[in-house]
């Protein structure tokens, strides 16, 4: 009889222990069994070296039980919340990865474009440039203009990399080359202003290396 008191009460237990760990991610449900199949043996094994029935140790097992089933629920509640939160974070990680690429390859493009590499084969050079850069020659304005965009991708690329490292910084360099980008860049202010810049800052320097040639 006292056995099977015993027993009862270890399949109550148990039974418990699988309902509230079941649906857990791997492998917390698993340990969490593990732990209360160690503790009942070692609980057990304490008690009859007290002296106690195996009656009186079924009680104890029920009450113990009774009283931490809130906080078996709570941990429950918390592992979820958190293997939740992380599922979340990962997919957002990985959003913000494929975003960053994607518009680094974007900021290649176009550097590609105003590097006039589309068109090397009968030498003629894109991108319409002759109204900003007239004075100083198209290659030199669009090479700078070409050099900064295509830097901003690498930062974007760069972001992409070290995400796993550092997400914080990953996502302030993504999100503040992101914010030029579509202030600028697709509203088609970014290409003129670095260009006509480019070409302002040359032909400063062109016009000072003359001022300055003996004649």
């Amino acid at each position: 009889m006292n056995t099977h008191d015993a027993d009862r009460s270890t399949r109550i237990v148990c039974w418990w222990a699988r309902r509230y760990t079941a649906g857990l991610p791997h492998p917390y449900g698993a340990e969490r069994r593990a732990e209360i199949d160690s503790d009942l043996t070692e609980h057990r094994l304490a008690r009859v070296s007290d002296g106690w029935t195996e009656r009186r140790i079924a009680r104890e097992r029920l009450t113990r039980l009774a009283r931490g089933a809130p906080a078996d629920l709570a941990w429950r509640h918390e592992l979820l919340h958190r293997a939740t939160n992380r599922v979340f974070a990962r997919a957002a990680g990985a959003l913000t990865t494929a975003a960053s690429l994607l518009l680094a390859t974007f900021h290649f493009l176009f550097a590609a474009y105003l590097l006039g590499t589309t068109s090397l084969a009968d030498g003629r050079f894109l991108g319409g440039l002759d109204a900003y850069a007239e004075e100083v020659g198209r290659p030199v304005a669009s090479a700078i203009a070409a050099a900064v965009i295509g830097g901003l991708g690498l930062v974007l690329i760069l972001a992409a990399v070290t995400r796993p490292l550092s997400p914080l910084m990953a996502n302030a360099a993504t999100t503040s080359v992101a914010s030029l980008s579509v202030m600028f860049f697709w509203l088609g202010v970014w290409p003129v202003a670095l260009v006509a810049v480019a070409g302002s800052v040359t032909n400063l320097a062109l016009r000072g290396s003359q001022a300055t040639a003996p004649r």
